[in-house]
């Protein structure tokens, strides 16, 4: 087996990106976090999810109290995944809890992000440009117009297909693997006629349903 065959191998499942509930309640804040615990460990993926998703708030159109209340409710799943209070017996409220929310989207969007960010080669504009067709192809995954092997085929830029069907991501995605990624997203996103906004999420409503569901309420 070549060494390119083994990084392929050592990279997250395309299921990390948009809802395998099982392996991110044991490793994650929302959606994404598996992403993060596969690279970090539990603790510091926690720390680091909260990290990158504090930061993205920043780009939301949240008002200074709304900022502050996502900031709670954020540090309250932090901690409650590093004291393991959010476990593996949890997975059953986790499921129910992003039953039909737009979390899930905004995990692999979030996903998405970092993996676009992380890449030195990438421009700032095609960093820019990258993060808005991906939140374009998001907004369609919460407006369900885009099913598994429609993922499959825009991660296959920047994996390869497993045994199972789903798409085994690299651990360090080349920058024209991440930009046959971008392209890929935006055809779909044009394929489906979804206009230039991204995604669009009452974050802070969704983030509370979660927290109230797995911690309950305060």
């Amino acid at each position: 087996m070549n060494d390119q065959a083994q990084e392929k191998k050592s990279g997250v499942s395309s299921c990390l990106m948009f809802g395998c509930i099982g392996l991110l309640v044991l490793g994650a804040l929302v959606g994404g976090g598996g992403y993060f615990v596969m690279k970090k460990g539990i603790s510091a993926g926690a720390d680091e999810l909260y990290a990158k998703i504090s930061a993205d708030t920043e780009s939301m159109d949240l008002n200074p109290a709304e900022r502050k209340e996502a900031d709670v409710l954020l540090v309250r799943l932090r901690d409650g995944v590093k004291s393991g209070e959010i476990g593996i017996m949890d997975i059953g409220k986790f499921g129910r809890a992003l039953e039909e929310s737009d979390l899930v989207a905004y995990a692999g969007l979030l996903t998405a992000k970092s993996i676009i960010d992380a890449n030195d080669e990438l421009t700032p504009e095609e960093k820019v440009d990258g993060a808005l067709q991906m939140s374009r192809y998001a907004d369609g995954m919460a407006k369900n117009r885009f099913n598994q092997a429609d993922l499959n085929e825009v991660l296959g830029a920047i994996g390869e297909t497993d045994q199972d069907g789903g798409v085994q991501i690299d651990d360090k995605p080349t920058a024209d693997e991440i930009r046959d990624m971008i392209a890929r997203a935006q055809a779909k996103a044009d394929e489906a006629g979804l206009g230039q906004e991204g995604l669009q999420i009452d974050f802070v409503g969704e983030l509370q349903r979660l927290v109230d569901e797995l911690l309950g309420e305060q």
